[in-house]
């Protein structure tokens, strides 16, 4: 079976089309009051959106990582309160991520110095290993 299109390219061949770009805006959305309007951007998309009581709904993933960021502010909160009543509670002032980190490497200085092995710290997991 033949091509309908010639070898050459048909009667469009010569021609110069530009790349499809698409673009959201203008385009028509219904008001609130059931007629069709032109938006020409987002803000007067929201505008009309925010009229009729509703709104752009959050994706997913941006309602799930809201979530997450609110319950590990409460968790950081509440660490906060924990390190103060252990603070109270001995007598001594609760410690810094900083000063952490300080008491780890002079720890695993004094292990090197003593035994010869090296203590690898990732976040809070810390592993000896034997040279």
């Amino acid at each position: 079976m033949r091509s309908p299109i010639p070898p050459g390219g048909g009667i469009f061949a010569k021609m110069d089309f530009p790349d499809f770009v698409y673009k959201e805006y203008p385009k028509i959305v219904d008001a609130p009051d059931g007629r069709r309007v032109t938006v020409n951007n987002q803000r007067e998309e929201l505008e009309l959106a925010s009229q009729a009581g509703i709104g752009l709904a959050p994706s997913p993933a941006e309602a799930e990582r809201d979530k997450l960021a609110l319950a590990l502010a409460e968790k950081e909160q509440e660490l906060e309160k924990l390190r103060a009543q252990l603070s109270q509670a001995a007598g001594a002032p609760a410690l810094t991520q900083t000063e952490i980190a300080r008491g780890q490497a002079t720890v695993s200085g004094m292990l090197e110095e003593l035994t010869g092995a090296k203590v690898e710290t990732s976040g809070t997991q810390s592993k000896i290993v034997k040279k």
